[in-house]
């Protein structure tokens, strides 16, 4: 009888145990839903304020994604006077760290950018490169063809190109979304081109019609002194030697034989 009563006190201690272990798989269950509903939500909210247009489950994917690998962001202006600061705005907009974030203060001409080359140093394959724009990548239609195939290619990482969602190389991997890519890659190359071709253009124009005006460009030309023919005189004869010359002159070497071509040229045009 004893026995007995205790066989059905440990049926009841082991049918309390099993009812409690089920109630927190429950609970624990429930957490881990209203977890992952708000990373969905969170997820869902990021997509729609930025436009992209994707699917939960694509943005998703993609944010779990980008925290498994580094991200980074590239921008240039052409001078040191000119602001980065909207290129930096749109790179911090899609989470890329400050400390990934490389810029460059120089011509788009070519890839000779200490910053740049800083850049594909660090990069490694499945890695994320954002730009604003393709001419922010470099004006040269054919160093931009080259430098994309050895960023996507030879290294091996993905590019996205901010304000042309075409030139995401996350997307459209098979051969029409490939080709669709390098069709715009070389467009958008061309006139980047075109361009600084033409800002060029510009440029010699208006240096041109301000050289028509008499503006000056360049350093203020060294003035020579007042009795600098007599100066010339006493070294031709040579009574001074040419660093007695230069002194007097206050002037370099290669500037005083400058300014003695300039006044040689002016004299025989007087007698003349």
């Amino acid at each position: 009888m004893v026995k007995e009563r205790e066989k059905g006190r440990d049926c009841q201690a082991r049918q309390k145990i099993k009812e409690r272990d089920k109630s927190r798989n429950s609970r624990m269950s429930l957490f881990f839903f209203f977890m992952h509903s708000s990373v969905q939500m969170k997820y869902a909210a990021d997509a729609a304020h930025r436009g992209r247009g994707l699917s939960l489950l694509d943005e998703l994917f993609r944010k779990m994604e980008e925290n498994d690998m580094n991200i980074y962001g590239y921008a240039r202006v052409s001078s040191i006077d000119q602001n980065e600061e909207r290129q930096m705005a749109a790179l911090r907009d899609v989470d890329v760290p400050e400390k990934n974030i490389f810029v460059d203060k120089q011509s788009g001409k070519d890839f000779d950018r200490p910053n740049y080359k800083k850049l594909v140093k660090k990069l490694k394959a499945g890695e994320l490169l954002y730009i604003l724009s393709i001419d922010r990548l470099g004006r040269n239609y054919e160093e931009i063809q080259k430098q994309w195939r050895v960023l996507t290619k030879e290294i091996g990482i993905d590019i996205c190109v901010l304000d042309m969602p075409l030139l995401d190389t996350r997307n459209g991997k098979d051969l029409m979304g490939t080709f669709i890519a390098d069709l715009v890659l070389q467009i958008l190359s061309f006139v980047a081109q075109s361009e600084r071709e033409n800002i060029r253009k510009r440029q010699t124009e208006g240096i041109a019609v301000a050289r028509a005006k008499g503006v000056k460009f360049g350093r203020p030309g060294k003035s020579v002194p007042d009795d600098f023919d007599k100066v010339v005189k006493d070294w031709e004869q040579k009574k001074l030697c040419i660093a007695e010359v230069l002194r007097q002159c206050n002037m370099s070497e290669a500037t005083f034989y400058r300014r003695l071509r300039e006044h040689r040229l002016l004299w025989d045009g007087k007698r003349n």
